[in-house]
Protein backbone atom coordinates (compact mmCIF):
# COMPACT_ATOMS: atom_id res chain seq x y z
CA UNK A 1 0.00 0.00 0.00
CA UNK A 2 2.60 2.61 0.91
CA UNK A 3 4.64 2.05 -2.74
CA UNK A 4 0.92 3.18 -4.59
CA UNK A 5 0.70 5.52 -2.68
CA UNK A 6 4.22 7.05 -3.29
CA UNK A 7 3.98 6.15 -6.81
CA UNK A 8 1.10 7.67 -6.95
CA UNK A 9 2.57 11.05 -4.94
CA UNK A 10 6.03 10.95 -7.67
CA UNK A 11 3.14 11.23 -10.57
CA UNK A 12 1.30 13.82 -9.01
CA UNK A 13 4.13 15.75 -7.96
CA UNK A 14 6.02 15.08 -11.51
CA UNK A 15 2.40 16.30 -13.46
CA UNK A 16 2.92 19.56 -11.30
CA UNK A 17 6.03 20.02 -12.05
CA UNK A 18 5.25 20.08 -15.99
CA UNK A 19 1.99 22.58 -15.30
CA UNK A 20 4.45 24.96 -13.77
CA UNK A 21 7.07 24.83 -16.65
CA UNK A 22 3.87 25.31 -19.01
CA UNK A 23 2.58 28.42 -17.00
CA UNK A 24 6.05 29.75 -16.73
CA UNK A 25 6.61 29.42 -20.94
CA UNK A 26 3.20 30.70 -21.15
CA UNK A 27 4.22 33.75 -18.92
CA UNK A 28 7.44 33.89 -20.72
CA UNK A 29 5.78 34.61 -24.18
CA UNK A 30 3.06 37.15 -22.72
CA UNK A 31 6.54 39.15 -21.51
CA UNK A 32 8.42 38.73 -24.91
CA UNK A 33 4.47 39.76 -26.60
CA UNK A 34 4.23 42.52 -24.19
CA UNK A 35 7.89 43.94 -24.72
CA UNK A 36 7.60 43.61 -28.50
CA UNK A 37 4.11 46.28 -28.82
CA UNK A 38 4.36 49.14 -31.12
CA UNK A 39 1.80 52.03 -30.93
CA UNK A 40 0.36 51.42 -34.61
CA UNK A 41 -0.46 54.89 -35.04
CA UNK A 42 -1.83 56.16 -38.21
CA UNK A 43 -0.79 59.74 -38.98
CA UNK A 44 -3.73 60.06 -41.44
CA UNK A 45 -6.54 59.63 -39.56
CA UNK A 46 -5.43 59.36 -35.57
CA UNK A 47 -5.66 63.06 -33.82
CA UNK A 48 -2.72 64.02 -31.50
CA UNK A 49 -5.11 62.74 -28.71
CA UNK A 50 -5.59 59.67 -30.37
CA UNK A 51 -2.11 58.98 -30.95
CA UNK A 52 -0.93 59.82 -27.43
CA UNK A 53 -3.13 57.41 -26.08
CA UNK A 54 -1.59 54.47 -28.25
CA UNK A 55 1.86 55.58 -27.42
CA UNK A 56 1.30 55.32 -23.92
CA UNK A 57 -0.36 51.97 -23.80
CA UNK A 58 2.69 50.65 -26.00
CA UNK A 59 4.64 52.12 -23.78
CA UNK A 60 3.04 50.92 -20.60
CA UNK A 61 2.11 46.94 -22.19
CA UNK A 62 6.41 46.94 -23.01
CA UNK A 63 6.96 48.28 -19.27
CA UNK A 64 4.81 45.58 -17.77
CA UNK A 65 6.49 42.71 -20.30
CA UNK A 66 9.94 44.00 -18.94
CA UNK A 67 8.80 43.52 -15.54
CA UNK A 68 7.33 40.16 -16.08
CA UNK A 69 10.90 39.17 -17.75
CA UNK A 70 12.74 40.28 -15.05
CA UNK A 71 10.64 38.05 -12.36
CA UNK A 72 10.79 35.10 -14.75
CA UNK A 73 14.79 35.53 -14.33
CA UNK A 74 14.76 35.60 -10.52
CA UNK A 75 16.30 33.03 -8.87
CA UNK A 76 14.39 31.39 -6.08
CA UNK A 77 16.07 33.15 -3.13
CA UNK A 78 15.06 36.45 -4.78
CA UNK A 79 11.58 35.77 -5.51
CA UNK A 80 11.25 34.45 -1.47
CA UNK A 81 12.96 38.31 -0.78
CA UNK A 82 10.83 39.78 -2.86
CA UNK A 83 7.41 38.12 -1.84
CA UNK A 84 8.88 38.75 2.28
CA UNK A 85 8.62 42.18 1.38
CA UNK A 86 5.38 42.39 -0.70
CA UNK A 87 2.95 40.48 2.25
CA UNK A 88 5.01 43.75 5.09
CA UNK A 89 2.15 46.36 6.26
CA UNK A 90 3.09 49.74 4.47
CA UNK A 91 4.88 51.04 7.36
CA UNK A 92 7.17 48.62 7.18
CA UNK A 93 8.74 48.87 3.98
CA UNK A 94 12.12 50.05 3.39
CA UNK A 95 10.31 52.76 0.71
Amino acid sequence: MVGKTSRKTKMKNQKVKEVEAVKVSILAVLADWLQDETANVDPYHDGTLESAIKYAKAEVKQEIGSLLGEILEMDVEQLERAYMIVGKPKNELPF
